[in-house]
C-alpha cells in the first residue's frame, strides 16, 4: 500500500514480487478483497505445491526400488534409507520408520531413515508393534524410562496393503502434542503413500521373481 501511484512505481513493485499494488487514498473493501484474493492464491500455490512433490516422491519411490541395481533385500534396504529421509522432510517430521511382516512368522524387520534429531533414533523403536490400522498416538516408554523434556514422542502410522497382505507399517514420528481429533489430511497423505509403496514393493518382489527365472 503507497501513495506512489506512477506506472514506473506500479511496475517497480511487480518487480520486488507483489502480490499486489494498491495506491492511497484506499477503500478499506477493496483491501480486504484484495487480501483474501492474494490468501487464496497462496493457499492454491501451496496446494499445488505439496501435490507435486508427493507426486515426485512417489516416482523416485518406482525408479529407484523397481531398479536393477535394487535385486536384493539388501540392496533395496539401502535404496530405502533416502527415500525414507525424502518422507520426513515432505510431512515435516523428524525419522521415518518401516516396519516389515515377515509372512508366516511373528517378528518384523524395521528400515529407518538415516537422519534423526541428535544423530540417533528414538529408545522407544523397539517396543513398537506391528499396526494394521492407520492411526496417530503417542509412543510408548520404554520401562524406567523417564519424560523427554523435549516433549512426547508422536507416531503417525499407515499399514503397507496388498490386496490381504500385509507387507509392514509405514511410521513417521516427530516431537510434538498430540494433534486434536477429526480428519487428519497429513494421515490420508500417509496412507496414499503407504498403499503406493506397498504396490511397488510387491512389484519389485515380482520383477526380482521374473529376473532370476531368466
Amino acid at each position: 500500500m503507497t501513495a506512489r501511484t506512477e506506472e514506473e512505481d506500479l511496475l517497480k513493485g511487480f518487480e520486488a514480487l507483489a502480490n499486489d499494488y494498491l495506491t492511497k487514498p484506499f477503500s478499506a473493501r477493496e483491501l480486504k478483497a484484495r487480501t483474501k484474493n492474494a490468501l487464496r492464491t497462496k493457499s492454491l500455490l501451496d496446494t499445488l505445491g505439496a501435490r507435486t512433490r508427493f507426486l515426485e516422491l512417489q516416482q523416485e519411490i518406482t525408479d529407484k526400488l523397481e531398479a536393477e541395481e535394487a535385486d536384493t533385500e539388501e540392496k533395496r534396504a539401502t535404496a530405502l534409507g533416502p527415500i525414507l529421509d525424502r518422507i520426513a522432510q515432505l510431512f515435516g517430521a523428524d525419522g521415518v520408520t518401516l516396519h516389515f511382516r515377515r509372512p508366516g512368522r511373528p517378528e518384523t524387520r524395521t528400515t529407518l531413515s538415516p537422519t534423526w534429531p541428535g544423530g540417533a533414533p528414538p529408545s522407544y523403536l523397539a517396543a513398537l508393534a506391528l499396526s494394521e490400522d492407520p492411526r496417530v498416538e503417542k509412543a510408548p516408554r520404554l520401562p524406567g524410562e523417564g519424560r523427554d523434556p523435549a516433549g512426547d514422542w508422536i507416531v503417525v502410522a499407515a499399514p503397507l496393503w496388498v490386496g490381504q497382505e500385509l507387507l509392514g507399517t509405514l511410521r513417521i514420528h516427530r516431537h510434538s502434542s498430540l494433534p486434536a481429533a477429526g480428519d487428519s489430511t497429513e494421515l490420508e497423505h500417509l496412507v496414499a503413500l503407504a498403499g503406493h509403496l506397498a504396490r511397488t514393493l510387491h512389484r519389485a518382489d515380482l520383477i526380482q521373481t521374473l529376473r532370476g527365472n531368466r
